[in-house]
């Protein structure tokens, strides 16, 4: 999904020079780690020739060392000695660094062919100064491919031995793939979440296992029998002789050789000797737990000690150095990407919190998520369009759909979790994370990804797949190119999570389809897309169409634990100052709620901002009558304690309440224009030029900028390519769209002969921005024009007001669209959906409106929502009712989308939903009309009025009075008047 509205800043050029500069570092130290790499293998007269003459140093040196930092053999000794040698080498290296294309064009094995065929050719020459070093102190390149060798062929086949040993049930040629799922019962969701494709392969093709690699081998033992401790159990973590921590501290042992860099020969044979020791400890162990002979274990040692012994010996390595290099640069990188790269994000993910919405005093802004999070009712929506309910811990283990127009699975798993604004996606995205980096009670499955991997589409700064790869592991910088880092996704089993899907921008939009393409050719990548309902269907019909894709609905918060999640989130609040009889209190209140506000409780923000408000004002939460009273006395509470703080400001406790108030306003003003102008650019953090604005309001007025913007925004950390960044941003988007319905509404309330001196003095502002006038004159200016303009404003006449209103805006315009089209640099293809929270929350507005204005605002914001793509009733049944039942919304809901809400068939009506009822059928013609009320009909709002409605038409009425049938009474005289006329019919 495209959005062409955005407005993107170039800064290509300014990047471009950086990655230059970046570029000729790398060169600098590529050329020196050659340096120091030939100077370690070759003899002490070549190296007196290398100190003569560096500019012997060729261009394909610096690809081989490239290639050399690039893998996962030498990176670490490389990178310290090129640190070491910084000044020895600086200012001497002249030859061009490579193309990026030129990377990894050649394998690690090349590298070392090159070293050693130098060292041949260097030997045969007759050299005057040549010096003969003992060949135990000397590092011919050769030591650390015999320790390879070690652990590649000798460790494999020690561990082919106790597979054998260990499943003696398996038959010769029955592949280990049929032996796990047939005769172990596996299941194939297990089975493909242990062995990545690549396995899976090689289970299928090598029934006896002869090339199965150690870590094949090892996943077969701690998954294909019994003699062993299940995986994840603590005994293959826990030090001792047994044969599960032996294989663990096999494959540390693996990734050391592998990370550790060149081997010399003096520490060839201690490393020699560990393997050694490593590896006797396995067969006894194998060999105790499966009754083999002793004579037999004896042998398999004595034959495992030779062929080590013969490794370390051989200096000219007769096997293939080639095939061995290959691994390394495949399955061995991959294996070096989730060693350095999991520790890094499980230590990002750890600390993550959930913000608090509302500022305030004295209550805790950052929110355990252990402490509030709760299981939502989520539901699995199955292709012939049904839901079933899914438990948080099975959550992995959802029935895929299969790609569209095939039989067959797709390559890999995408999950689209959609759900309304407020209803906990990111939250829930939180908490796998910190989930999967704690490995505790974790949803079934989540612990076999071996990587997890953020997307958070409201970044602006991180351009590519590979550049949030690297950001997000900063180990994997220095040691992987590009593409390889993404590649490397291929052996790994990872998980995806692309956060707030509605948030997209260029650079994140980039971001995404790449990982849907890799996810394409990788079966071991899974990527869960978190998006808002109106976002998610094109993407889901689009994009995933090559993916078998679920799909996932959350419902919200269950009713029997909404009461128990507000007492969660006012102590966490509070933390010490928790008094327990307020917390009883709104646990009663949100519990006893009236069936009318009932449904408003599933959402988890609203719960978050009802334990706020509960904190300050207990009775403010006992007075709301829909969630747009919430947003309405959040913003109350906002701005009542930034007049206190301001009260108690040295630069400004000088000012009368009343002045404070008006100098907020002017604030408030552009704030609400900046939260409009940030969801235009499709983001909830402010640009950098918003901020400025602010900042200039602030000054204008003579406010503290920095106390006032962040009463309203909280400072957030985003990701960059060298590091991170700091941006204001608003502290939930759904605040954010109530403030630009207000700035909205701002708008549509202007007179024709009036201006508004906030607007002027935006407009105003934007002019002096736009023209790079320093701050200094600027605030000068804007409290000049304040000081005129208020002195004027009691005469407000056509003349000077007339004229200024015609150079600092345009003339009022009612069509909302014009209003959101205005600073777009793309205003046709400005995306309609993004508003649909905005025109929700304006319909709440309509009553505020003038009247020569109310029906035709009401009709425009009813056609613009149901462009959006809102086309479920229940969803606009909120609408009304969020909108107080206005009779201009009901009339213009039953005009334009009479068929959504299915006003001329068969209607139920239910105790929540009675008011908006009562309104829409004056304009309804429906057939039949079912009234099911539980309640108390006398204390149901508007219950009078939707039975009144009733009498008007001429159809099927069917009235179920619940509580009046178990609690028998003498109604109302009103009501027995209005229920005659009801069935008088």
């Amino acid at each position: 999904m495209v959005d062409t509205g955005i407005d993107i800043q170039d800064t290509g050029g300014a990047k471009r020079e950086a990655v230059r500069e970046a570029v000729n570092t790398v060169a600098e130290a590529v050329t020196e780690a050659v340096t120091e790499v030939v100077k370690t293998v070759m003899t002490v007269s070549d190296i007196k020739s290398i100190d003569c003459d560096r500019a012997s140093l060729t261009q394909e040196a610096i690809k081989d060392a490239m290639n050399t930092a690039a893998a996962p053999a030498f990176p670490a000794p490389l990178m310290r000695e090129s640190c070491r040698q910084d000044e020895d080498l600086e200012g001497e290296c002249t030859e061009v660094p490579p193309e990026k294309g030129q990377l990894l064009s050649e394998s690690a094995a090349d590298f070392i062919d090159r070293i050693k065929n130098y060292m041949k050719e260097q030997q045969s020459d007759e050299t005057p100064n040549a010096t003969t070093v003992a060949a135990e102190d000397a590092d011919d390149g050769s030591a650390l491919m015999r320790l390879v060798k070690i652990v590649v062929e000798e460790a494999a086949a020690v561990l082919r031995t106790v597979l054998s040993w260990v499943v003696p049930d398996k038959m010769p040629l029955q592949r280990y793939d049929q032996y796990l799922l047939r005769d172990k019962k596996m299941s194939r969701a297990s089975f493909r979440s242990v062995f990545n494709k690549s396995h899976q392969e090689r289970l299928q093709i090598d029934p006896p296992g002869a090339t199965f690699d150690l870590f094949l081998l090892c996943l077969l033992l701690e998954h294909g029998t019994d003699k062993l401790a299940p995986s994840g159990d603590e005994f293959w973590v826990e030090p001792g002789n047994h044969l599960e921590y032996q294989l663990t501290a096999l494959k540390e042992f693996r990734a050391s050789v592998f990370q550790g860099g060149f081997v010399t020969q003096k520490n060839l044979t201690e490393k020699a000797k560990s393997a050694e020791e490593i590896l006797t400890k396995i067969l006894k162990g194998a060999g105790s737990i499966s009754d083999v002979e002793h004579k037999v274990i004896t042998q398999k040692i004595q034959e495992m000690t030779e062929n080590i012994a013969r490794a370390k010996s051989d200096a000219h390595v007769q096997w293939s150095v080639s095939s061995y290099g290959e691994a390394i640069l495949s399955e061995e990188k991959a294996q070096l990407l989730v060693f350095m790269g999991s520790p890094q994000l499980r230590r990002s993910y750890d600390n993550l919190t959930c913000q608090g919405l509302v500022p305030v005093k004295n209550i805790n802004q950052h929110l355990l998520l252990e402490a509030i999070f709760m299981e939502v009712d989520i539901a699995e929506v199955t292709i012939d369009g049904n839901s079933k309910k899914v438990d948080y811990d099975d959550l992995f283990n959802i029935h895929s759909t299969q790609q569209h127009g095939t039989d067959r699975p797709a390559s890999s798993q995408a999950v689209l979790l959609e759900g309304p604004s407020g209803f906990g996606k990111t939250t829930l995205s939180k908490k796998l994370m910190l989930d999967w980096s704690k490995k505790a009670n974790v949803p079934r499955g989540l612990d076999n990804f071996a990587l997890l991997i953020h997307v958070d589409c409201r970044n602006p700064h991180i351009k590519s797949f590979s550049e949030l790869l690297k950001s997000l592991m900063p180990g994997a910088r220095k040691m992987f190119t590009d593409d390889d880092v993404v590649q490397c996704l291929r052996d790994i089993k990872t998980l995806v999570l692309v956060d707030s899907l509605d948030d997209l921008n260029m650079s994140s939009l980039q971001i995404v389809r790449e990982v849907i393409t890799a996810a394409k050719s990788m079966r071991n990548m899974t990527v869960w897309v978190l998006s808002s309902p109106e976002a998610a269907e094109d993407f889901h019909k689009t994009v995933l169409s090559d993916l078998s894709a679920s799909r996932l609905s959350i419902m919200g918060v269950p009713k029997d634990r909404r009461g128990e999640l507000a007492v969660r989130l006012y102590k966490e609040l509070v933390q010490h100052d928790c008094d327990s009889q307020e917390s009883g209190g709104l646990e009663a209140f949100i519990n006893a709620t009236p069936r009318l506000l009932e449904e408003y409780w599933r959402c988890p923000l609203n719960l978050v901002l009802a334990a706020s408000l509960w904190v300050a004002s207990p009775e403010s939460v006992k007075s709301l009558r829909s969630a747009i009273d919430l947003l309405v006395q959040t913003d109350k509470l906002c701005q009542r304690d930034l007049l206190e703080i301001l009260k108690e400001t040295p630069s400004t406790r000088h000012f009368g309440v009343s002045e404070l108030e008006d100098k907020m306003k002017v604030v408030f003003f552009w704030l609400c224009n900046e939260a409009l102008f940030a969801i235009k650019r499709n983001g909830r953090s402010l640009a950098e030029e918003s901020v400025k604005r602010l900042e200039h309001a602030c000054h204008s007025v003579a406010l503290p900028s920095g106390v006032v913007i962040s009463n309203f925004l909280t400072k957030e950390t985003f990701l960059t390519a060298s590091g991170e960044q700091s941006v204001y941003s608003f502290t939930h988007k759904r605040l954010q769209e109530f403030y630009a319905a207000v700035a909205i509404l701002n708008r549509l309330s202007e007179k024709e002969n009036d201006v508004d001196l906030t607007k002027v003095l935006f407009d105003l502002q934007t002019v002096l921005s736009s023209h790079n006038i320093s701050t200094v004159r600027a605030q000068e200016v804007l409290r000049h024009a304040h000081s005129v303009l208020s002195e004027t404003s009691e005469n407000r006449k056509k003349g000077l007001f007339g004229k200024i209103n015609t150079v600092f805006s345009s003339p009022r315009e009612t069509a909302i669209v014009t209003i959101l089209r205005e600073g777009s640099h793309h205003p046709p293809t400005l995306p309609i959906w993004r508003f649909q929270n905005v025109f929700a929350i304006l319909l709440s507005f309509v009553s505020l409106l003038g009247e020569d204005i109310r029906q035709d605002t009401a009709r425009e914001l009813v056609l613009l929502l149901e462009r959006t793509g809102l086309r479920d009733k229940e969803s606009w049944l909120d609408v009304l009712m969020n909108a107080g039942c206005d009779p201009h919304v009901a009339r213009e809901m039953a005009r334009c989308i009479p068929d959504v809400l299915d006003l001329d068939g068969k209607i139920t009506v239910r105790d929540s939903r009675v008011p908006a009822y009562a309104v829409l059928l004056k304009y309804a013609r429906p057939s039949r009309v079912k009234v099911n009320i539980s309640s108390d009909p006398e204390v149901i709002p508007s219950c009078l009025d939707l039975l009144m409605s009733l009498s008007q038409h001429p159809c099927e009425v069917q009235l179920l009075l619940k509580h009046d049938f178990l609690h028998p009474k003498v109604i109302s005289n009103v009501y027995n008047v209005t229920l005659h006329h009801v069935f008088q019919w």
